[in-house]
């Protein structure tokens, strides 16, 4: 072998002889490790007992050996070794290991006989790594302890570990927080190895509201979880964990959770959620069988949980990627307080910009599903009634039932099942409505989740049967097609045309509909049919005989001497009055005749109004041609005439007579009497045997009556 090759031999059989007793020096960033806590005071056995407290804040164990840790002025100056474990702690006592009696210590320092005792009136305390490099510090700035009492003796408590060195992020404990006993077993006012703790926790002070095990659909490895402050007060989450039974993931947490608000941790960058900021970063995936989580406070008291019990995930699906939510944020994990996001109640976006089917940051809203009323079964009520509507809500809540936007009801919400009554506002007009549920989580600041679906209410207005706002022969003309089996109303058009409520649309409810359109809700306005009678009974028993005949002979003598005259019918699609017939004798007829309606099968209703002067007596009216009188009102002393006609059958005519009218005139020889339309009989003729198309517009014929 060639002495070339042998040295290289002993050269190589050197290098990793050396890294058998060395280890590799690597230099480390500021922060990793941080000084957590100095007992410069001491402790109430001895106040030469100090001791400090380091922190590692990364996810790996750090080698010490070769670290220093140092005062300014050279006392103490510690030469570290040893290993600080991935999140935890290193414990250097003064002189011996009965500094803090009942905890180990890491290493035991000043017990070579040097003093390296610190100054009650402050230090400049420095952390070196092998290389030199400043690594963190306390008391940095100089001048007294910026924490720390002697009278008690209290630690001066780093509060945020990840956070610099400054006076700011140093606290005095507060003797209530504790761990450890001194070398005469009293309590130390401080937390060697311990995390810095300032409030006492409950249960599900702070809860895991969210999981997204399964990732997003940009990316299966986008996990993500949601922490909720069930509190009305911000929480340091500093020194608390979040960590999976079998360890992965075991994540440190930091920052602050605001009262009643998220705090949301992504999963290796802050792109999992692209729009909306993480709180955290972490690592280490969740398995997508199934994990036991476990959210700690810096005491290591647990919390909450999420699927505690094991097994796989209670919610959340792989495909399409939907979150576990959690139900009731205030009630304990358990798998019936998980639901799967229903992917339509979402928040936030993917790394490729999809929707997540998650709220991330946001509150789930109680899914709420109408049960009744229904699409296919819809309320048909009246304004100002009431009726029951049944809901499910997967949360506990209060709700609030609205119509049309209208609040008609609510109350209480449980889990499942509920019923509750919504009572109409009166001044809702026919239609048709939506009906929606609101749902409110108790546990919600603000904000509520509508229905699901918006079902139907549909309102009836009692009279208008089609639903155009008005009550007229139309409608008459459909009840009364019912009421003779031509057509078969159902739904709302029923339950207006029904105007008795006896639940069946007769002919009744169709001369009821038609009075309203006419204006006599009740019929024949009373004075019609009361005068005369309130006339006879006035006079004394032995002179009404006397009294009805002179009456009677009286009418018999004016007008017995008239005849009828029909003007000719205007010309083009008109309504007119013609004389129809010239019998001798007192009374007459005229006849009510269409022309040149031209569409579908003709004239099928007529609604109209006549007046006339009061010589004139109209006695009656009858339909022709099968139209029939659905309402009538004869108003002698006035010299009105209203009628509502219609012809139920299907079909019509589209000239000839539809009415005919029975009156008597009396006046002077020659004088000419003119019976009118009133402008109101324009609307409405129905055109067509099975539509119900309103026109206007037609030509007027008035009629004439020659008294000779």
């Amino acid at each position: 072998m060639s002495y070339r090759r042998i040295f290289a031999a002993l050269l190589v059989g050197f290098i990793f002889g050396f890294m058998g007793h060395k280890p590799l020096i690597h230099a480390a960033s500021a922060g990793d490790v941080v000084i957590s806590e100095v007992a410069w005071m001491g402790t109430q056995a001895s106040a030469n007992d100090e001791w400090i407290e380091l922190y590692n804040n990364t996810d790996s164990d750090i080698d010490l050996t070769g670290w220093k840790l140092q005062a300014e002025d050279g006392t103490p100056t510690i030469v570290l070794s040893g290993i600080i474990p991935a999140h935890g702690f290193f414990l250097l006592e003064r002189t011996d290991d009965n500094t803090v009696s009942d905890i180990a210590a890491d290493l035991v320092y000043g017990n070579d006989g040097s003093s390296w005792a610190l100054s009650n009136s402050g230090e400049k305390l420095f952390l070196k790594d092998p290389l030199g490099n400043v690594i963190d510090s306390a008391n940095g700035n100089g001048g007294a302890w910026p924490a720390g009492t002697t009278s008690p003796r209290a630690t001066m408590e780093r509060i945020d570990p990840t956070a610099p060195d400054s006076d700011a992020n140093w606290d005095t404990n507060d003797g209530v927080h504790r761990n450890g006993l001194d070398a005469n077993n009293n309590p130390i006012n401080g937390t060697p190895k311990a995390p810095r703790q300032r409030a006492s926790f409950n249960v599900r002070d702070v809860v895991i509201s969210e999981v997204a095990w399964m990732g997003t659909e940009a990316d299966a490895n986008d996990e993500w979880i949601e922490l909720y402050n069930n509190t009305d007060h911000a929480i340091s989450l500093v020194w608390w964990r979040l960590e999976a039974a079998d360890g992965i993931p075991s994540i440190v947490l930091s920052g602050t959770i605001p009262a009643r608000g998220f705090f949301l941790l992504e999963r290796t960058d802050d792109n999992t959620v692209s729009d909306i900021p993480a709180d955290q970063i972490y690592t280490g995936a969740l398995s997508n069988s199934g994990e036991a989580l476990f959210l700690k406070d810096p005491s290591g008291n647990i919390i909450d949980t999420a699927n505690g019990d094991g097994g796989p995930w209670p919610a959340g699906i792989d495909f399409p990627r939907a979150t576990m939510e959690r139900l009731d944020l205030l009630a304990p994990d358990s798998d019936t307080n998980w639901a799967t996001n229903n992917g339509i109640y979402r928040n936030g976006l993917d790394a490729d910009g999809n929707p997540i089917n998650g709220t991330p940051k946001a509150h789930k809203p109680p899914y709420v599903t109408i049960t009744s009323p229904t699409h296919v079964a819809p309320v048909y009520i009246y304004p100002g009634e009431s009726f029951t509507v049944s809901f499910t809500s997967d949360e506990v809540g209060t709700s609030e039932i609205q119509v049309n936007g209208i609040s008609c009801g609510g109350g209480a919400v449980s889990v499942g099942t509920n019923s509750q009554i919504c009572t109409l506002s009166g001044s809702l007009a026919h239609g048709v409505y939506d009906l929606s549920v609101t749902v409110t989580d108790v546990t919600m600041a603000a904000g509520a989740a509508l229905a699901t679906d918006a079902v139907h209410v549909i309102i009836a207005t009692l009279g208008d049967v089609n639903g155009d706002g008005k009550i007229n022969v139309i409608d008459a003309r459909l009840a009364q097609q019912h009421a003779d089996g031509f057509i078969t109303l159902m739904g709302m058009q029923f339950l207006a045309a029904d105007v008795d409520q006896d639940s069946d649309v007769d002919s009744d409810d169709a001369t009821a509909i038609a009075k309203k359109g006419i204006g006599l809700p009740t019929g024949i306005p009373w004075f019609a049919l009361a005068m005369p009678m309130l006339v006879f009974l006035l006079v004394r028993s032995r002179r009404k005989i006397t009294l009805l005949l002179f009456i009677v002979g009286l009418m018999g003598t004016l007008t017995s001497c008239t005849e009828f005259a029909g003007l000719p019918p205007p010309s083009g699609p008109a309504v007119f009055i013609t004389s129809t017939s010239m019998p001798s004798g007192a009374t007459r007829t005229l006849d009510i005749v269409v022309q040149n309606v031209i569409t579908e099968d003709g004239v099928a209703s007529l609604q109209g109004r006549i007046t006339y002067p009061r010589r004139v007596t109209v006695q009656s009216l009858t339909g022709l041609n099968g139209f029939i009188v659905k309402a009538l009102a004869i108003d002698n002393t006035v010299g009105e005439l209203r009628f509502a006609l219609v012809k139920p059958s299907p079909g019509g005519i589209n000239s000839g007579a539809v009415a005919r009218v029975t009156l008597s005139v009396s006046g002077a020889p020659g004088e000419i009497v003119t019976l009118r339309w009133a402008a109101s009989a324009q609307t409405p003729i129905v055109i067509g045997g099975d539509t119900n198309t309103e026109i206007t517009g037609l030509g007027l014929g008035d009629g004439q009556v020659k008294v000779r």
